[in-house]
């Protein structure tokens, strides 16, 4: 027996010990704080607003969650924090404070839920890599009206096909849930899926969208654009289809460039099962696919003019290119491009001027501008004057 009390002593000695070390460790931590400094504009554009980004200098960076009234340095966090700490996607949060025993026990997985005032579904595909095992969908639906929920296990069809399956979207239809998935084949190539999945008969359909080329010496790719994290219903899902063949070795010198094989941009119609190629040049394309946006029936595609953020319109049922709305952008020489975000019908750009972080809300549609403030680091020390602050994601 007083072998066991040792144990038992020693054990909470240590984690006391480990305890009190990250306590300490946390409280020591340097205590960065962003703000958000108004111009001019609505402050409720910002009530939500949730930026990620790194301050870093002397190879040393502190990772950051930055909002309205707070900052979380989330390197310098001690192992209760990390352990307790909320996720930092804002519709998971609101999700598991109003239905907390249903999102009990649900790691976040991008693009695995979806939610509306009747619905809230959760489909995640387990058995991905494992060769022995079949793959299947984890499905769960809670029915708001009633708080009842319901569970199944499907087999994914022709899971033969792939040795990975990864969700991309989650819809609910008339009864019926779509789940949008890229599909990586095993014997290369991807595939765009939907499954569509019966729950009253408790079967899953598929069908294939489309099929990046097989290729042999090269590479293929599915980029399916979407706003991550997003819970919402959506109609439309846009990606782009991508692949070149590499040159053999002994023409490497001469052909010097990869072999575009395919570069097609579609638009698919979760509703109808309707795909549609979008004609763009390569300049129209601006940025690139993972820049775009979706809004309704509408996608954004910003690009870079000599006057600041160009961001053209296309609207998918018209078939029709709209007005093009620049906006206007102060930026520092020398540093990295502006950061652009396009969400929610809103365009969102910090950029970077003599040490502090302008940041600009405006609307997408009537380029009128919403909200104008300033990111600044309000407590650097005299060795940190260098650092820099870098935004690689918003949300709101």
């Amino acid at each position: 027996m007083k072998r066991y009390w040792k144990i038992i002593t020693l054990s909470v000695i240590t984690v006391l010990v480990i305890g009190a070390f990250y306590i300490n460790s946390s409280l020591a931590a340097e205590n960065i704080v962003v703000g958000i400094e108004k111009v001019s504009g609505n402050e409720k554009e910002i009530e939500n607003i949730r930026i990620n980004g790194d301050l870093s200098g002397n190879d040393i960076h502190h990772s950051l969650l930055i909002s309205k009234d707070k900052t979380i340095n989330l390197s310098n966090q001690s192992l209760i924090e990390e352990l307790t700490r909320t996720s930092t996607v804002p519709a998971y949060n609101q999700l598991k404070d109003k239905y907390s025993h249903f999102m009990r026990g649900k790691s976040y997985l991008e693009n695995s839920l979806y939610a509306d005032e009747n619905f809230v579904v959760y489909v995640n595909v387990e058995g991905n890599g494992n060769v022995s095992k079949n793959m299947y969908f984890e499905i769960e639906v809670l029915d708001v009206k009633t708080d009842k929920t319901t569970s199944m296990e499907l087999d994914v069809p022709n899971d033969d096909n792939y040795h990975w399956v990864e969700v991309m979207d989650v819809q609910s239809i008339n009864n019926e849930i779509k789940v949008i998935a890229r599909g990586f084949r095993t014997e290369s190539g991807e595939d765009l899926n939907v499954y569509t999945i019966d729950l009253d008969k408790k079967a899953v359909s598929d069908e294939t969208v489309y099929g990046s080329p097989k290729i042999e010496n090269g590479w293929s790719d599915i980029r399916v654009v979407d706003e991550y994290y997003s819970v919402e219903p959506k109609k439309y899902l846009l990606f782009q289809v991508y692949a070149h063949e590499e040159p053999a070795y002994e023409d490497a010198v001469e052909m010097g460039e990869p072999k575009i094989i395919e570069d097609e941009i579609m638009v698919y119609n979760i509703e109808t099962n309707q795909l549609k190629k979008l004609e763009m040049s390569p300049e129209e394309r601006g940025y690139g696919i993972d820049s775009f946006a979706i809004n309704d029936t509408t996608i954004y595609i910003p690009n870079q003019s000599p006057n600041g953020i160009e961001v053209n319109q296309y609207n998918i049922e018209n078939d029709s290119w709209g007005e093009k709305q620049i906006f206007k952008v102060e930026h520092e020489k020398g540093e990295h491009a502006p950061f652009i975000e396009l969400q929610n019908g809103k365009i969102y750009i910090i950029s970077s001027v003599d040490g502090k972080y302008p940041l600009a809300i405006s609307d997408l549609n009537t380029g009128q501008s919403l909200y104008e403030g300033t990111l600044v680091v309000k407590n650097q020390k005299k060795e940190q004057q260098d650092y820099k602050l870098y935004i690689y994601e918003i949300n709101n």
